[in-house]
């Protein structure tokens, strides 16, 4: 089929090819146009025709196809959004595909989700490029004023988010009140909670009819609501609706009515009624009568007789000593008869142990009504009875031999009189008590030989033959007015006589110690005869000497008596001497000084041993004073020494210490005053205190030890000591005061009965750096801390530790700043959680009763050990062991130095594990330890 067209009008058909070519010229744009406008609308052609300009039939007229000569081949249009679809301008060429869509058509193609055919979502765009927006997709929301999540299905808008206010899902009934919605729980309040148009559905209460008001209603008349108010319960089994007393459950009273309701009538209201025959108020429990009502006099409601013939035998009654159970409770004569004790050695005195009660004394001989016999088959043995010497508690009061002068007796093999002085033991000084082949005298240097011993004729031979340390006559001393044969003479105060001898060599026997110093050289050993010797001022010189007794310090006395007034001590220690200056056995007395009223060590080191230093009076060190040191660096040794009773007016009752580190051990600081430090002022001073007592001193401050500042930044050692019964009677620290920068540890030791009149009754701590271990606190008494007061700036490291203190066992200064952490203690009787939170607590922690037993030294000194029942054994910190390998116990005699104490000086340790000593760990002899450390007697390791 052809088309049909109209020849172009305006050209004469005669005009030349050229002529009509330039003036066609300037109309070509417009013919393309045209040609391009035909090719797109549709002409009056036969539909199977190919339009004219659009040879290769692709439906992409001739301008817009790149090739209109292959159908295959179109235009692409820019893709920006990578959605298949392009928009703006064709590209003219063929080749370009990636980027581009053959679809022109995007109204947006900067978004992927928007192109022709997408799907139109509620979103305000118009994303499937039809020319509307948001058609048929819009959402539909309810208005929800109680904000249950449901509407009312009145008050709908439409739109894509909802506003405040409107919900998506509406049916709701009730758009006032929150708990009532499409499908809420149906509940009995007479209300469509649910909005099912029904109300109170499947939930309504079975009720019946409560006319009487005692909330139970009758079976017979009912109805189902959820209304109780107005004569309906819901509770049903009322018996009598007329009753309000009578309901199920209610309580059966004695009236002939079920009050109850459980078909029995009066069942445990009744009334037992016992027959009361001799008209004491109490009846035999025999066959009662039940009822509501007495049967009459005669009958009672107590059952308990046990003899309704006795109106003085019932339940109450007082015991009498008659052979009768008067009170009914099956005991006879309990609490009416006497106690009386089986004393089978007929001293008056009964064994506790046989107690029996009698009404009369027994007819059977022995039996007496005084107790209190600690061995009931020894006569001279019971309370009251003279204590003896004899290694006997004789007045049963758990001593030995209390009261009763100790003296020191050496073994004499060769029988001249004079012991060894390394075979050393304690005896009583009324001699009744004696050890065979011992002696009261010392220092025999060969007891195998009879020629050989103190102030012996020495003639020079090769051999020392006086025992003075040197070959040839060495000074021997004896008091002035004594004979000059030293073992001649009677000691003062004794029975005991000196064996007979040759006199010493002549010319070396003096009767004061000065002149025996002067006349010797070093590397002697001076031996003093036993008596008094009133000296003051006694100055070593320098000398590396001995000054020694034969007789100890209890029978050799140094009296410092000053008659004139004079200011010394009453011996000196002034002059650089080291340890080789040795001051053995005797009795430092009465010495009056500025500094160090018994002793002054000044830069000097000397060894002072099993001295007693007493009732001296300085101004600082009342008994000892020490201040420096030796220039060879070695400290002064202060061992088994006992200082007593010595006053000091500013500080240092017993020991004033100072740019020192002297080392004590086995030492005794009892009853000293002074206005600081009672027993022991430690200024700027390191050292050691070692198996040391310090007890029942008294000072204005810091009752038994004060330690200020540390030596060179030296830290005080001091261990398996005992602080107890000390008093601070104006200010702070019983028992210990740390103070002004010192550094110190305390170990294996015992702080107990100590008293502040204001904080820290054990211990207080100020500006110090202070570590405990393994120790035990107890029993003592401060306005605040009665163990420890924390200062200011106060360090505090505690572990293995037991308090047991009545109270408040620790306070702290109010700048709230942790002062110390503890682990792995015991804190008795107050809980953890009471403790100032200042106080930092560890691991392990616990607030038990440390279950003690005890050791003691004339009442007066406790050593806690753990029994072997306590809950502290092996509950130290695990990474630390008892000596004997097992875990860590709390307590002084925990950890692994928990087998050094040996506070009598006997060689002994004490025993550490918990228990009898005969309950010591496999591999460990008992014998090997000491049972009972505070006496030198009992030394088991000489067993």
């Amino acid at each position: 089929m052809t088309c049909e067209t109209t020849q172009s009008q305006g050209h004469s058909r005669h005009e030349s090819e050229p002529a009509r070519a330039a003036k066609d010229t300037s109309s070509r744009p417009l013919l393309i146009a045209c040609l391009l406008l035909l090719a797109t609308v549709p002409t009056g052609c036969d539909q199977d025709a190919v339009p004219l300009f659009d040879k290769d039939g692709d439906a992409v007229p001739v301008g817009m196809d790149c090739d209109d000569n292959d159908p295959g081949i179109q235009s692409r249009y820019p893709d920006n959004d990578g959605d298949g679809f392009g928009a703006g301008n064709p590209l003219g060429a063929c080749t370009a595909t990636t980027g581009f869509a053959t679809s022109g058509e995007d109204c947006d193609d900067d978004n992927p989700d928007i192109h022709p055919g997408a799907t139109e979502t509620c979103n305000g765009l118009d994303d499937d490029c039809d020319g509307q927006t948001d058609e048929d997709v819009s959402n539909t929301f309810y208005l929800d004023d109680d904000s249950d999540g449901f509407g009312l299905d009145t008050g709908i808008i439409t739109g894509c988010v909802a506003p405040a206010g409107y919900t998506e899902t509406g049916g709701d009934c009730d758009d006032d009140d929150p708990d009532i919605y499409p499908g809420a729980t149906e509940t009995c309040n007479n209300l469509d909670d649910d909005c099912d148009n029904q109300i109170d559905d499947g939930v309504a209460l079975m009720l019946y009819r409560d006319q009487d008001g005692d909330g139970f209603g009758v079976d017979t008349e009912t109805t189902k609501s959820c209304d109780t108010s107005s004569g309906w319960t819901d509770r049903s089994g009322d018996c009598d609706d007329t009753d309000p007393a009578t309901y199920p459950g209610a309580e059966e009273a004695c009236d002939g009515n079920d009050n109850d309701c459980d078909e029995d009538i009066d069942e445990g209201a009744f009334t037992s009624f016992f027959f009361d025959g001799d008209g004491d108020g109490f009846g035999v429990d025999g066959t009662p009568i039940e009822s509501c009502t007495s049967p009459g006099n005669g009958f009672v409601t107590d059952g308990a007789e046990c003899d309704d013939d006795d109106p003085t035998t019932y339940p109450g009654a007082d015991e009498t000593c008659d052979g009768r159970d008067n009170d009914c409770d099956e005991d006879i004569d309990e609490g009416a008869g006497r106690i009386y004790y089986l004393d089978r050695d007929e001293d008056g005195f009964g064994d506790a142990a046989t107690a029996a009660v009698f009404c009369e004394t027994p007819a059977d001989a022995g039996y007496v009504l005084t107790t209190g016999d600690c061995d009931d088959n020894d006569p001279d043995i019971h309370p009251g009875v003279t204590e003896t010497c004899n290694g006997l508690d004789d007045d049963c009061d758990d001593l030995i031999d209390e009261g009763l002068q100790s003296h020191w007796v050496f073994p004499d093999n060769d029988q001249d009189g004079y012991g060894d002085t390394s075979g050393a033991r304690l005896t009583c000084e009324d001699g009744t008590y004696t050890l065979a082949n011992y002696v009261p005298y010392r220092g025999d240097c060969n007891d195998a030989d009879a020629s050989v011993y103190p102030g012996a004729n020495d003639p020079a031979l090769g051999e020392d033959k006086d025992c003075g340390g040197t070959d040839g006559g060495d000074p021997f001393v004896t008091p002035a007015g004594e004979e000059q044969d030293a073992r001649a003479h009677t000691s003062p105060g004794s029975q005991r006589t000196a064996p007979a001898g040759a006199a010493p060599t002549a010319g070396k026997v003096y009767d004061n110690i000065q002149s025996a110093i002067e006349n010797a050289s070093d590397g002697t050993i001076i031996w003093v005869a036993p008596g008094t010797y009133y000296e003051f001022g006694i100055d070593f010189q320098g000398k590396a000497i001995q000054v020694m007794s034969i007789a100890m310090a209890g029978d050799t006395v140094i009296n410092g008596e000053n008659d004139g007034g004079g200011d010394a001590p009453v011996v000196t220690f002034e002059t650089e001497e080291t340890n080789d200056a040795v001051l053995d056995g005797f009795t430092i007395t009465n010495g009056s000084s500025s500094l160090g009223g018994g002793i002054s060590i000044f830069n000097a080191s000397p060894t002072i041993r099993y001295c007693t230093i007493s009732s001296n009076s300085a101004i600082r060190g009342g008994g000892i004073r020490v201040l420096g040191a030796a220039p060879d660096n070695t400290q002064a040794v202060l061992s088994n020494i006992l200082v007593s009773n010595n006053v000091a007016q500013t500080d240092g009752g017993g020991i004033y210490v100072k740019n020192a580190s002297p080392i004590l051990s086995n030492c005794v600081v009892w009853n000293n005053t002074a206005a600081d430090g009672g027993g022991l002022y430690l200024e700027a001073a390191g050292g050691t205190l070692e198996n040391t007592i310090v007890a029942y001193n008294q000072a204005d401050n810091g009752g038994g030890i004060v330690i200020t500042e540390s030596l060179s930044g030296q830290t005080i050692q001091m261990r398996y000591t005992a602080v107890t019964g000390n008093t601070a009677t104006k200010g702070a620290g019983g028992g210990l005061v740390f103070a002004s920068g010192a550094l110190a540890t305390l170990e294996n030791s015992v702080i107990t009965n100590n008293v502040s009149s204001v904080s820290g009754g054990g211990a207080h701590m100020e500006s110090v750096t202070v570590d405990i271990g393994n120790c035990v606190f107890g029993n003592n008494d401060a306005v605040s801390g009665n163990d420890i007061f924390f200062g200011e700036d106060c360090s505090a490291k505690i572990i293995n530790t037991i308090f047991v203190s009545n109270a408040d066992q620790f306070a702290i200064s109010d700048t709230g700043a942790p002062f110390a952490t503890i682990s792995y203690s015991d804190v008795f009787p107050l809980a953890l959680d009471g403790l100032p939170e200042a106080i930092v607590l560890g691991d392990g922690m616990r607030s038990e009763d440390p279950d003690f037993i005890t050791q003691g030294i004339e009442a007066t000194i406790v050593i806690p050990h753990l029994a072997l029942s306590s809950t502290l054994v092996d509950a130290g910190t695990p990474d630390a062991h008892d000596p004997d390998g097992s875990p860590n116990d709390m307590g002084c005699f925990g950890g692994p130095l928990g087998d050094g104490w040996d506070l009598d000086g006997d060689g002994c340790p004490a025993w550490f594990w918990p228990g009898e000593a005969s309950d010591a760990p496999p591999g460990l002899d008992p014998h090997s330890y000491d049972t009972d450390d505070l006496d030198p007697l009992a030394n088991p390791c000489e067993q």
